[in-house]
């Protein structure tokens, strides 16, 4: 069953019944703007009958690491990573070959703090929105939304420095960085079938990457970032500019 038709289909509200837990471990030194130390993420959503229609089992995973390069937080390297997955459980709806997730319990993967150079929610699988032109209507090109995948993940390399004077004390850094990850249907990289290996292998080749410089404040609200972004590499389906400037706004880090 085409995928859009699966997206109308999810329009009806329904109730659901989870229970999520989540686990968190932290050494940095700073919640917005670390240097050093390290943090962990768990969270694992399960939802089962009897309320709602909703069968799944969802897993998420974030860890970043802070290495200070030189003494009194001249360079700092930060490493971090996401990992995601969402497992539909139950039947098939009608027409369909597997169990299908729904949009509001999928990952959604592009913008400011999750993988910047790219729009928000602009990575993975997106549809032409409902009513929109069509290329035949005048050449006009259709809309599309974004409606999310089942696998998610991505890595990210940064390295950071003070900059100079007052800027320094008030905690402002300049910072390169490389990202690279995807966002999937579990359906589409399952669908040629083999081995875990050849699963891997279909999401390392459909992988996305951009590299940045740019500049993070740290503030009461959150940090602020302001990055010139270069996407490196994208797909057809994706929603972003080649390069541009991009401001984002993030609470604490893990």
């Amino acid at each position: 069953m085409p995928r859009a038709i699966l997206c109308r289909a999810q329009f009806l509200l329904t109730p659901r019944l989870s229970r999520a837990t989540q686990a968190r471990f932290s050494s940095l030194d700073n919640a917005t703007a670390p240097t050093r130390g390290t943090a962990l993420r768990l969270v694992t959503e399960l939802a089962l009958p009897p309320l709602g229609d909703c069968r799944f089992a969802k897993h998420a995973a974030d860890a970043t690491a802070h290495v200070p390069l030189l003494p009194g937080g001249k360079l700092d390297l930060k490493l971090s990573s996401h990992f995601g997955l969402l497992l539909p459980l139950g039947s098939p709806p009608e027409g369909a070959a597997a169990a299908t997730s729904h949009i509001c319990d999928r990952f959604f993967l592009g913008g400011p703090g999750t993988f910047w150079g790219f729009r928000t929610h602009g990575v993975g699988p997106h549809e032409p929105r409902h009513g929109s032109p069509t290329a035949a209507a005048g050449g006009a090109k259709p809309l599309r939304d974004a409606v999310g995948g089942d696998v998610s993940a991505t890595a990210t390399a940064a390295l950071s420095t003070p900059l100079p004077g007052k800027l320094a004390a008030a905690g402002v850094r300049a910072q390169v960085f490389g990202s690279v990850g995807g966002l999937h249907a579990l359906g589409d990289l399952t669908a040629t079938g083999g081995s875990l290996a050849r699963v891997a292998g279909s999401f390392v080749r459909g992988a996305r990457a951009c590299v940045g410089a740019g500049i993070v404040v740290p503030t009461g609200i959150g940090r602020i970032e302001f990055n010139l972004t270069h996407v490196l590499r994208k797909r057809p389906e994706d929603a972003a500019r080649r390069s541009g400037w991009q401001v984002g706004v993030s609470g604490s880090i893990v």
